[in-house]
């Protein structure tokens, strides 16, 4: 005959396999959450990120088809819908990047494309393509 386990103590160990999951998803995914892919308007490309309110963060952009290569570090600013934005003027190309966020390199989940890097990690890449009507497509 089976025991019948009360419900506090059911609910007790569905808590604690919820709490163990919990603590177990987050940092063992990185500390970004699902994004949205770069995006184009009005000669800028927005890039966004979920990260913690109190993380330090930076967009570091690399064009990787230009005569001098420079790897360039922008701002990320808050944005109402809880995500950090950065908005960068920049001109057709292909495109390498990440965010550092806490002096910790976090490729963007909504990248593209993602290649690895020449130091164990990866970077989001995109190419950006500017159409005569003055739209541009991203892939």
């Amino acid at each position: 005959m089976a025991q019948k386990i009360p419900s506090c103590v059911w609910a007790f160990r569905v808590f604690s396999a919820f709490a163990l999951t919990a603590a177990l998803v987050f940092p063992l995914s990185g500390c970004a959450g699902r994004q949205a892919k770069p995006s184009y308007d009005n000669g800028s490309v927005r890039f966004s990120i979920t990260v913690p309110k109190s993380a330090q963060v930076y967009l570091v952009l690399f064009q990787t088809d230009s005569s001098e290569p420079t790897l360039r570090q922008y701002p990320v600013r808050d944005n109402r819908d809880g995500r950090r934005v950065a908005v960068v003027r920049i001109g057709p190309g292909e495109y390498h990047y990440f965010f550092q966020v806490d002096g910790r390199a976090e490729i963007d989940p909504g990248a593209p494309r993602v290649e690895k890097d020449d130091f164990g990690g990866g970077n989001g890449v995109f190419t950006l393509e500017i159409n005569n009507d003055g739209s541009a497509n991203i892939y």
